[in-house]
């Protein structure tokens, strides 16, 4: 994998990164329809029901798909992409994402190569008066 383009964002407003990664297979590396990416994103501001800051957050970012993948806008055989924002910018975060790519052989039933997996992520700090 290589990173393409890693951007970090910030201001009062928003925070964030974003990360565009390019998959390029060596020897018996997977290929094709059945490569998928899967996220796993801890953070300190869980979006959705129950969320806001200072919610933890650990959970496989698939958009709530009945599978594990990532979202298909973002994945696919040739690389990877995401962009990550929290709009509370004046406030303490920690946000980490494990990707890792994945082969599917059937149903229910993934090869992860954890070995080739990328670990990005951001932290803002605020300076307290």
């Amino acid at each position: 994998m290589v990173v393409k383009t890693y951007e970090a964002q910030g201001g009062a407003f928003q925070v964030g990164a974003f990360i565009d990664v390019v998959y390029v297979p060596h020897g018996t590396d997977p290929t094709g329809a059945s490569v998928h990416w899967i996220q796993v994103v801890t953070d300190n501001h869980k979006i959705g029901p129950g969320g806001g800051h200072g919610v933890a957050e650990n959970i496989v970012d698939n958009a709530g798909a009945a599978d594990p993948y990532y979202p298909a806008h973002g994945s696919g055989s040739a690389g990877f992409y995401d962009e990550t924002v929290r709009t509370d910018g004046d406030q303490q975060h920690n946000w980490n994402g494990d990707v890792w790519l994945a082969k599917e052989n059937g149903p229910q039933n993934v090869t992860i190569w954890t070995g080739g997996g990328i670990q990005w992520g951001w932290i803002n700090k605020v300076a307290q008066p």
